[in-house]
């Protein structure tokens, strides 16, 4: 009895060894995964006004979608964009940006809001501080994401 326990206890720690290994693979080659060095979440705000980004909030995005005046840019790759955006929102995947397949930018002028999935999504820092470089003088960060807007039902109160 005691030998079987052993070969199943084996069993068991081998099959956590490999499912260890195949989520750190994972993670490793997926473009989205999850930095090992530098954490996000609750630090994107921080790093965001390091970068010289103002952070935005729910509400902040309210009200600047009912002004009109703010042009919104989606940061996810497009078919996350095709499934749903912030309403008028420009489809910018940061993947196009760093690969050189450029789409139409917003004018240098008009104040922008970067946004990607969730807080946990670094591409909308890395789209907003690009922007800044290219003359954009008024850009803010979204930081909690499209997934905030989408479970507060994504309309405008």
């Amino acid at each position: 009895m005691v030998r079987y326990h052993a070969r199943v206890f084996r069993r068991v720690l081998l099959l956590l060894g490999a499912a260890a290994a195949v989520a750190t693979a994972s993670n490793a080659v997926r473009p989205g995964g999850l930095s090992w060095t530098r954490p996000l979440g609750p630090e994107l705000r921080a790093r965001a006004v390091a970068a010289g980004l103002v952070p935005v909030d729910l509400d902040d995005v309210r009200r600047l979608l009912k002004d009109g005046r703010t042009v919104f840019v989606d940061s996810r790759p497009r078919d996350e964009f095709e499934n749903g955006e912030l309403p008028g929102a420009l489809s910018v995947p940061w993947k196009e940006v760093e690969e050189n397949r450029l789409p139409p930018l917003p004018s240098a002028d008009r104040p922008v809001v970067v946004y990607c999935a969730n807080v946990w999504c670094e591409s909308s820092l890395l789209l907003g501080r690009w922007l800044k470089g290219r003359g954009a003088r008024d850009v803010a960060l979204f930081v909690d994401g499209y997934e905030v807007w989408w479970n507060a039902d994504g309309a405008p109160r």
